[in-house]
């Protein structure tokens, strides 16, 4: 899903020609610049959410009485 946002939503909202059909005179690029990027930085941020969840899951047991740890 966040993979997703980044690749396709922030390059969908990105486009020019959109913004543009949208709001005809008013248009400004700054405006689509911002969108662009603050949904990519949503994609960051949920990438990040998802690997700090994952690395921060209990570790199961090898059986041999240790664990590994990337932290």
């Amino acid at each position: 899903m966040a993979l997703g946002a980044l690749l396709v939503y922030s390059r969908l909202l990105g486009m020019g020609a959109i913004w543009e059909g949208l709001l005809a005179e008013q248009y400004l690029r700054v405006f689509k610049n911002a969108v662009e990027e603050t949904t990519e930085l949503l994609g960051y941020v949920l990438i990040a959410a998802a690997a700090v969840t994952y690395a921060a899951r209990p570790q199961a047991s090898s059986g041999l009485g240790r664990s590994v740890s990337i932290l």
